[in-house]
């Protein structure tokens, strides 16, 4: 992140005293500095309203985002009077349409054993009543399916003859609407096969008016999601300090945060696709650090806790390497606010202030605007359960000029 970071203290100037290791008292004084902010005021509210323009263009960007490659739940074809003599085609039409659906079509199916496990989770008996519309939307539904395909047969007599009357209901869970139904009846004599074959088709000139074309899939692949919309536990731990000031100086009026030996932070990150590979990201994180900073005259160590909040947006660009592995380079910026304190406990003699009274700790604030940058290994664990491993990297801007660190980072997410 890059941090343009002001830090204030109160009002009085602190005077520290000589080397932390020195065992008399009769150690000279050295000058500790003013630690005062300037004004922010002013800044700080144009940043803001900076920052909220920034955010809004990345949420409204997400609409424009291209078609993802739509999930299809399809169940088995149903024997709807359990005649035994006929199970064979349950698995005859199913295959049928299936396979005519998977030949002209780009689509993600749904396995079997997923939407079976998931209908005895919600108690939709699948044995009984999968052929039915109603259930294949409660089910498409529950499951965040984007098209559902059942159906089911039985034995008819039309014409003063046995016939299979086959019905398949083809349905736009997403909006909640049939799209299309087909109703067969199938000579149980003749060429039987022959009019599944032809059910078969019947559903895929259906589809065509929900499901994409494999040619179009295959000229416009970049167009379609290859990302996850998920909501994610966030945290990061920043431990390395690439440029700047690591220590503490006695006669400075600034601290930065790359003075933070060890800064910890928790939060949420919301992330979807905004156009092909590009992603748009917003999160807010909790930062703290429970550690010792070193002075940089005396060499004194001087415990210090830093409590902090952040809230950012950005994008990444996603370089997938197969269809559970990616790798994904990230910026963005949004504002940093937090406190740090610090205990001179450790001093042979405590500061003073302005008035010469002792002081035993010093508060000090943070805020100012961010830019935060990234590199992070994405893993698909399952449909629904997503882990990104990474480095994260943040550098600032104040009166000492430029300071950087480098951390870590490890998140954990599932589809929303």
């Amino acid at each position: 992140m890059v941090y343009n970071f002001r830090m204030r203290m109160s009002p009085d100037a602190l005077r520290l005293s000589a080397a932390a290791h020195a065992d008399s008292e009769g150690a000279s004084d050295l000058p500790m500095g003013l630690l005062l902010g300037n004004s922010w005021k002013s800044s700080l509210g144009s940043m803001a309203k900076m920052r909220l323009k920034i955010l809004s263009v990345f949420l409204l960007g997400s609409t424009l985002h291209a078609a993802a490659l739509k999930k299809v739940l399809i169940l088995d074809v149903v024997n709807i009077d359990k005649n035994t003599n006929y199970d064979y085609l349950v698995g005859s039409i199913t295959d049928a349409f299936t396979a005519k659906l998977k030949e002209n079509f780009a689509y993600s199916e749904t396995p079997k054993e997923a939407w079976q496990k998931a209908a005895v989770a919600g108690d939709l008996p699948f044995e009984d009543e999968s052929y039915t519309r109603t259930y294949a939307m409660s089910l498409g539904i529950r499951m965040r399916q984007d098209i559902a395909i059942s159906g089911g047969f039985r034995v008819a007599v039309l014409n003063r003859q046995q016939v299979i009357k086959t019905t398949l209901f083809l349905i736009d869970v997403k909006n909640k609407k049939v799209i299309d139904v087909i109703e067969k009846n199938m000579p149980l004599t003749g060429d039987l096969f022959g009019k599944v074959d032809e059910l078969a088709i019947t559903l895929t000139e259906a589809a065509k008016k929900v499901l994409p074309g494999k040619d179009y899939y295959a000229k416009n692949e970049t167009e379609f999601e290859v990302g996850h919309p998920t909501l994610r536990l966030v945290s990061e731990a920043y431990f390395l300090t690439l440029a700047g000031p690591a220590k503490f100086s006695e006669s400075k009026s600034f601290i930065t945060p790359s003075q933070s030996p060890q800064l910890y932070g928790a939060g949420l990150r919301a992330q979807s696709q905004l156009w092909r590979r590009l992603e748009w990201y917003v999160q807010g994180m909790f930062y703290s650090s429970f550690s010792s900073l070193q002075s940089e005259q005396s060499g004194t160590a001087i415990p210090q806790t830093m409590m902090a909040g952040s809230a950012a947006g950005g994008l990444g660009y996603i370089f997938p390497f197969s269809k559970r592995l990616s790798l994904t380079p990230w910026v963005g910026g949004g504002f940093f606010v937090g406190q740090t304190t610090l205990q001179f406990s450790n001093y042979v003699r405590h500061p003073t202030d302005s008035t010469g009274t002792k002081v035993a700790s010093q508060s000090a604030l943070f805020y100012g605007p961010t830019a935060n940058a990234g590199l992070g290994l994405g893993i698909i664990v399952t449909d629904d359960v997503f882990l990104n491993l990474g480095a994260v990297s943040m550098a600032f801007f104040n009166g000492q000029g430029i300071s950087a660190t480098l951390g870590a980072t490890i998140s954990g997410s599932w589809r929303f």
